[in-house]
């Protein structure tokens, strides 16, 4: 642990303009920023080959001929030093309209269209997900070096959510009003573009915590993929939808290939450089209440959650190493339906109801 750890923080800004269109309408453009310092994260700061590209230690003994690799410290094996050096930061732009009782329909709107980046140096301070494929910073005593797109970078999303209200029979307690009376309709919809991934390169890892990205062996022209797949389907539920230029060789086999503290070459991709299919849902909701004493309801509700049966397209982090495929050929990119993490996820994200009556009293 750092002796000398800092408390991370967050600092937070925004910015609102309001103006009301009619009654009951406003429009409003918003901006929010924030700033994240201090961030905690993890860095091995003694994997194998630190000793050979930071002290300058030979990889080949010039009297055995042998070839090794070397630590800063050869007493101890890997160190994961946990400091505070954690970067991030985020603005976003959001335009929101929201009216209620629209001309007294019944009907209430609020949509929200969000223009954002998010940007930093490690966005997980444990590497949890597959996204990270290590432990930490490529090089650890340069956090910037991994300075790039978030994991949870989403630049476009768009959310509509009306509520309807029968405006008619809101009062009474005829059988019609009963009937066909305060009966209240809800929807979500959320559509939003892809998040970013990486695509890493294994191939001369030797300590399995600092991966080098993938090198290119010529100009990538697409960064971002899809939802409708473009290419092969292996299978009922996975789909190759792009294919990036072939890997180029990463490591010098005359060195032992320290693919895990470079230097790495200049066309190495950056962090996050490649976005996911984009992705939507919609969920809808009738509800309705029965009065049957004055401080005693019954109240129906029927959710329906995917209610198109759409699913998505994820990428599968899982499969975002160059190694799995080799040199010398297209670089695939795989996505499944319906799930993150799972190759055969179509049912993470179907259609499905539930339905509800409660007593309140």
């Amino acid at each position: 642990m750092d002796q000398n750890i800092r408390t991370a923080q967050t600092q937070f800004w925004d910015l609102a303009l309001e103006q009301q269109l009619a009654k009951n309408t406003v429009v409003s453009l918003q901006y929010t920023g924030a700033r994240g310092l201090h961030l905690y994260d993890i860095a091995n700061i003694n994997a194998l080959g630190s000793g050979n590209v930071l002290l300058g230690d030979p990889v080949k003994d010039p009297v055995s001929g042998k070839t090794g690799l070397t630590r800063l410290n050869n007493q101890y094996s890997n160190i994961n030093n946990r400091g505070s050096h954690g970067d991030s930061y985020y603005h976003a732009m959001n335009i929101q309209f929201q009216s209620t009782n629209l001309h007294n329909t019944g009907l209430s709107l609020v949509a929200n269209y969000t223009l954002a980046h998010q940007l930093d140096d490690l966005s997980t301070t444990f590497s949890e997900t597959n996204n990270a494929f290590g432990l930490g910073y490529t090089q650890p005593f340069n956090p910037a070096f991994d300075h790039g797109n978030g994991d949870l970078d989403i630049r476009h999303r768009l959310v509509i959510a009306p509520i309807y209200r029968t405006p008619f029979y809101a009062k009474g307690h005829s059988w019609l009003a009963q009937a066909l009376g305060a009966w209240q309709l809800t929807g979500i919809y959320t559509v939003r573009t892809g998040a970013p991934f990486t695509y890493f390169d294994s191939t001369n890892n030797n300590s399995g915590y600092q991966y080098a990205r993938y090198q290119p062996g010529s100009a990538i022209s697409q960064h971002t993929f899809k939802s409708i797949p473009s290419g092969l389907k292996s299978d009922s539920n996975t789909y190759v939808i792009g294919n990036l230029p072939a890997a180029v060789t990463f490591g010098n086999d005359a060195l032992g290939g320290i693919s895990d503290w470079g230097p790495f070459p200049a066309t190495m991709v950056a962090r996050n450089s490649f976005r996911g299919p984009g992705a939507w849902t919609f969920d809808a909701s009738v509800s309705k209440i029965f009065p049957i004493h004055e401080q005693v309801n019954l109240e129906f509700r029927a959710e329906g959650f995917d209610l198109l049966n759409h699913h998505n397209l994820f990428i599968q982090d899982g499969l975002n190493d160059v190694a799995n495929v080799g040199y010398g050929v297209p670089v695939p990119v795989t996505a499944s339906k319906g799930g993150i993490g799972n190759n055969n996820g179509a049912n993470d994200e179907r259609r499905f109801g539930q339905f509800a009556l409660k007593l309140n009293f």
